[in-house]
């Protein structure tokens, strides 16, 4: 499950951060500028940039999937934990 949640985490916060998007640009312009100044060719450095972004994008969607599946769980324990204190006390009347 938490997989597939990933995946629409992923399409998700994609999808919300476009490649048009004003502050995006401005950090690929900024990283690329900082990688070049520290040896990195050009072409590198936006590779490199990119790379990042993504993999940001990634930690954003694994962490949500995350949250889905504890949230999940935590209301599977709500609904189940009481229904097993009713069962209990019907057993012992």
């Amino acid at each position: 499950m938490s997989e597939r949640q990933q995946n629409f985490r992923q399409a998700t916060v994609g999808a919300a951060s476009p490649d048009t998007s004003a502050t995006l640009q401005n950090a690929v312009r900024q990283m690329t500028a900082y990688l070049e100044t520290h040896g990195f060719s050009h072409g590198d450095a936006a590779n490199a940039t990119y790379l990042h972004c993504y993999l940001q994008l990634q930690a954003q969607a694994r962490l949500l999937a995350f949250m889905d599946c504890f949230h999940m769980l935590g209301v599977i324990t709500l609904v189940a934990a009481p229904n097993g204190l009713f069962l209990y006390v019907i057993n012992q009347g």
